[in-house]
């Protein structure tokens, strides 16, 4: 649900610096579903961790200073996330310990990729904004 509604917002830089507050919401809505599911699917394999060390784990594993790309990049690939779980999810027969183990990274991966988003959106959409502003004020008292 999130996803769907996320990603008409992330077509367009304008689009998602217009609506950051959205875009925002669905991001740490799809962030939290994702480690929700990597918390269940961890419990059920007989590995209860807690949230906090999800957490925990996820911030350890992002590196800003790898963090590069455009915005309509990071909608692509939080696409491509969504659809490997869901292809992953939607598979006949009996999940292997490895079929169990790529979703879990999968989750993280959507997980990580839903905070790259967001941190792109905080960061460089909205120090966009003031300047586009200042434009068309700028175009408006000429």
């Amino acid at each position: 649900m999130c996803a769907e509604t996320v990603e008409p917002l992330l077509a367009s830089g304008k689009t998602a610096a217009l609506n950051t507050e959205a875009v925002r919401e669905c991001l740490q809505c799809m962030a939290a579903g994702s480690l929700t599911a990597l918390q269940r699917q961890l419990r059920q394999m007989g590995q209860p961790v807690t949230m906090e060390q999800l957490v925990q784990k996820l911030q350890n594993s992002y590196r800003p200073h790898e963090d590069r790309g455009w915005l309509r990049t990071k909608a692509e690939q939080l696409r491509q996330d969504v659809s490997d779980i869901n292809r992953q999810l939607q598979a006949s027969g009996i999940r292997t310990l490895e079929d169990k183990e790529k979703l879990l990274s999968s989750y993280q991966h959507l997980a990580l990729d839903c905070v790259k988003t967001l941190m792109f959106v905080e960061l460089e959409m909205l120090s966009m904004l003031p300047v586009r502003e200042q434009a068309v004020n700028f175009s408006m008292t000429m």
